[in-house]
């Protein structure tokens, strides 16, 4: 069976209907199309759901025993556990239980062994339809002999964990849809238990540093083995900023002898602004004793260093002075940019946002062909046309939801010699009844001969769209769209400029970054999808304001193999 369009219509002859024609078109595949798509948003909404509640949890217990409750719901499963393996230890143990592994709380499992152990050993998803399935068991006592699925937990592409559900009733299964889906919650879980184990490594840090200040308090007789073995720079000096004493870390770090240090003042150490800043910080220091604050430490080379700075006053050599402890915290601003950059691409709320946004752009362009094709006596060729057109935008749809899916992970689109200069009349034509309705003129400078790129047509139709798209929106009142193509190197740049408003400096600033918009109702997403794809062809995308007004965009991509500048 199937799903078909039917329509007819006479033909007149002489004033006189001779004959009715009868077109059908078999609709299957797109129904079947919209029903994937339906589907596939559902899951997303799922997901998005799911990893806010485990994005947000940082205490490493509750949050496994999160994971394991979520997945069970997700796939209506009674019975799940979760392994962890343990650090320097060949053994996974089972932190979570639910249902019947719920009494089996903290029993090792060996690699290669059960359901678990071959998922840790293989680094794959495992099915097992039921208990005769799998020779390799070794299950606590007690186990569901029912459907059971597992899928690995990851940490930096190595196998850290093993998340498994079992079925309610024998004659229950999982289904590929389902186990996809335990996937992609098991990528948003690993996430999640990586980031739960850098606070505790951050909380530990911290108190491990609040119980070393507080020895040096308590213990003088401690002091100058802290002072020399410590792991940050310490600096003394007086209340009149003249130093006292520095550890051997500090003169390292800072670049100079000890006795060029001495010579120093602490606001000779400091970049600007913050060396105007000691005399304030020293009123604090004088009114409560302590003070904790950033500054930027220069070694005797100018190099800038980060660092954190936590004085207190403290009795020495008769007198008051001042106990600096400066620890550099380069690493640590790399590290939390990073796990940001990883917070903000693991939410599913990004990836849903993105797949509403990407692609709505070839929805446009299928209804326009749709109502052409309906609304217009076009002949048999342009009638094609536009069917051919709407079909090649239903395949790039679901390439689109397929890399959207996966925003971080490299594209999968096949690479070839694409004539850069086609690429972007095709996405004119996408494009066309948007700019006519919205009063763009096209200004087109594709010179004849340009070499060929390495890039996927798909793509790149995808990247210049949505540029087009995005100079539509800034001309609200109409404009001039200028496309020009040129060579550069062993390149080929592509350039849009319009006539809008241009860009303003803090735009400029994030204007690649995810979630970041100038639009009332914008994800933040078009640009960073574009950017992603142009990087991953091994190209580069530039934004800048033109001199007589207006954005220019700037899309740079190397030439195929064999190709010559010419």
């Amino acid at each position: 069976g199937g799903f078909y369009r039917c329509s007819a219509y006479p033909e007149i002859e002489d004033g006189a209907v001779k004959r009715i024609v009868q077109v059908v078109d078999d609709v299957t595949e797109r129904r079947r199309v919209d029903g994937d798509l339906r589907l596939q948003t559902e899951y997303l909404a799922v997901l998005h759901e799911t990893a806010l509640g485990l994005i947000a949890r940082r205490d490493l217990p509750s949050l496994l025993l999160t994971i394991v409750e979520r997945a069970a719901a997700l796939l209506g499963a009674p019975h799940g556990f979760l392994y962890l393996l343990e650090p320097g230890a060949g053994a996974m143990v089972l932190q979570v239980g639910l249902g019947a592994y719920a009494a089996h709380r903290g029993r090792q499992l060996c690699r290669g062994l059960g359901l678990a152990g071959r998922v840790w050993q293989t680094g794959r998803s495992l099915v097992v339809a039921g208990a005769g399935d799998d020779p390799a068991r070794e299950e606590p006592g007690g186990a569901p002999r029912r459907s059971r699925v597992a899928v690995p937990l990851l940490a930096e592409g190595q196998v850290a964990g093993v998340l498994g559900l079992a079925a309610e009733a024998e004659t229950d299964s999982f289904h590929f849809d389902e186990i996809a889906l335990l996937s992609r919650f098991a990528e948003l879980a690993s996430i999640a238990v990586d980031n739960a184990r850098l606070y505790e490594a951050v909380q530990r840090e911290l108190a491990e540093r609040r119980l070393a200040e507080e020895s040096l308090r308590r213990s003088e007789g401690r002091y100058r083995t802290l002072f020399e073995s410590a792991g940050d720079a310490i600096l003394i000096y007086d209340l009149n900023g003249r130093l006292l004493a520095a550890n051997l870390l500090a003169c390292d770090r800072l670049g100079y002898e000890l006795e060029e240090l001495l010579q120093m003042a602490p606001a000779d150490l400091e970049a600007p602004p913050y060396a105007g800043w000691f005399q304030e910080r020293m009123e604090e220091l004088r009114l409560h004793g302590h003070h904790f604050f950033e500054t930027v430490h220069l070694r005797s080379n100018g190099t800038p260093i980060p660092t954190e700075l936590s004085s207190r006053l403290i009795e020495y050599e008769g007198g008051l002075a001042v106990l600096a402890i400066a620890r550099d915290v380069t690493e640590r601003r790399q590290m939390e940019q990073r796990l940001l950059h990883t917070e903000r691409l693991a939410a599913m709320g990004q990836l849903a946002a993105a797949l509403a946004h990407e692609i709505n752009n070839p929805l446009q362009s299928i209804g326009s062909s749709i109502e052409l094709v309906l609304d217009y006596p076009l002949g048999n060729a342009e009638r094609q046309e536009y069917l051919e057109a709407v079909r090649q935008e239903v395949r790039r749809l679901m390439d689109v939801t397929g890399r959207v899916l996966d925003f971080a992970r490299p594209p999968r689109a096949e690479r070839q010699p694409v004539s850069a200069a086609d690429v972007v009349r095709y996405a004119l034509a996408l494009a066309d009844k948007q700019l006519e309705q919205s009063h763009i003129d096209i200004h087109l400078d594709l010179p004849e001969g340009l070499p060929l790129i390495h890039a996927s047509h798909g793509e790149l139709a995808q990247v210049y769209l949505n540029l087009i798209i995005n100079a539509i929106e800034a001309m609200p009142r109409g404009g001039q769209l200028c496309i020009a193509a040129r060579t550069a190197g062993n390149a080929v740049d592509v350039e849009f400029a319009d006539t809008g408003a241009g860009l303003s400096p803090a735009a400029q600033e994030t204007l690649f970054q995810p979630f970041h918009t100038t639009k009332e109702y914008g994800t933040g997403l078009g640009l960073a999808v574009s950017y992603n794809i142009v990087q991953q062809l091994g190209g580069s995308i530039a934004a800048a304001n033109a001199l007589n007004g207006g954005a220019v965009f700037t899309v740079s991509l190397p030439l195929a193999p064999g190709q010559e500048v010419h």
